[in-house]
């Protein structure tokens, strides 16, 4: 019987815990639900329901939360989906932006590239034009006819 009282006591003590926020074990920002006090108790899942007296406190207090809160619930699941879907929506918007500016910069890329071959050939021609008239400019020395008699 003693170990019923402790674990009473225990578990008192984590809701007082998970009411407070001052919790050791969940997230502060954890919600009050039966699941949270056996959490924040160190106790498995379904542990408190051996005390309807704890199960019926830690009720009321979510009741007395929710009335508090002047009735509004927290965000259903299909307000969730829907802002989760907006939040992708917009991302597939931003990705499919982002994937017109790598097609426009790969294009560029190519027409860059496809100029600077160009250019590179321009150049060499030049330098080939260059050499050609250099060599046509200088003259071709004659060896003279005198012969050295020794």
């Amino acid at each position: 019987m003693e170990e019923l009282n402790e674990t009473s006591e225990v578990l008192n003590a984590a809701l007082s815990r998970v009411i407070s926020g001052n919790t050791t074990c969940i997230s502060p920002d954890r919600k009050l639900s039966v699941a949270a006090v056996e959490a924040e108790a160190g106790l498995g899942n379904g542990s408190a329901y051996y005390y309807p007296e704890i199960i019926c406190k830690i009720r009321k207090i979510i009741k007395l939360q929710r009335s508090n809160q002047g009735g509004t619930l927290p965000k259903t699941s299909i307000q969730k989906y829907k802002d989760e879907k907006l939040i992708k929506e917009k991302y597939r918007e931003q990705v499919s932006e982002l994937r017109k500016q790598v097609s426009n910069m790969a294009t560029e890329h190519h027409q860059f590239y496809s100029e600077l071959i160009r250019a590179k050939k321009e150049i060499k021609n030049l330098k080939d034009q260059i050499a050609k008239s250099r060599r046509e400019r200088i003259g071709v020395v004659k060896p003279s006819n005198t012969t050295f008699d020794t």
